[in-house]
């Protein structure tokens, strides 16, 4: 769903995950992509992680069309 319906804390938790695998991977620079479930009970888990962009026209088309003002 775009954009998630979360809260500003959980954002900010996803992110956190995010970013601790992508440094645990050794991912620095360049577009990651990154897909996360978050349990009932609060927990996020990771499903899918990668330094590139996402298919089936994420990155070339739908980030754009979300991200316009």
């Amino acid at each position: 769903m775009e954009p998630a319906r979360i809260t500003p804390e959980r954002a900010e938790a996803i992110r956190a995950v995010v970013e601790h695998a992508l440094g645990s991977l050794g991912v620095e620079y360049g577009a990651s992509h990154a897909e996360v479930k978050v349990a009932s009970d609060g927990s996020i888990k990771i499903i899918e992680i990668g330094s590139r962009m996402g298919g089936d026209c994420i990155g070339s088309d739908l980030v754009r069309l979300f991200t316009k003002s």
